[in-house]
C-alpha cells in the first residue's frame, strides 16, 4: 500500500505542478479540466479503496 501511497502523491504533485503553470499562462478553464479530472481520480480510487475493505472485513476474496 505504501508504493500505492507515494504514487499517488507524485501525481498529485505532478497535477498541481500543471495546473499552476496552466494558471501561471492564463489558461484557466484548462487549469480547471485537469484539477476536476484529478478530484474525480481521487475520489474513484477512496471508493475503490472502501469498497476493498468492506468486501476484506465481510470475508470476501
Amino acid at each position: 500500500m505504501n508504493r500505492h501511497k507515494y504514487f499517488i502523491e507524485d501525481y498529485a504533485r505532478d497535477v498541481f505542478d500543471a495546473v499552476n503553470m496552466l494558471l501561471r499562462d492564463g489558461k484557466i478553464d484548462e487549469a480547471e479540466s485537469i484539477f476536476h479530472a484529478f478530484t474525480t481520480i481521487i475520489r474513484e480510487i477512496i471508493l475503490l479503496n472502501d469498497l476493498i475493505r468492506k468486501t476484506e472485513s465481510d470475508g470476501g476474496d
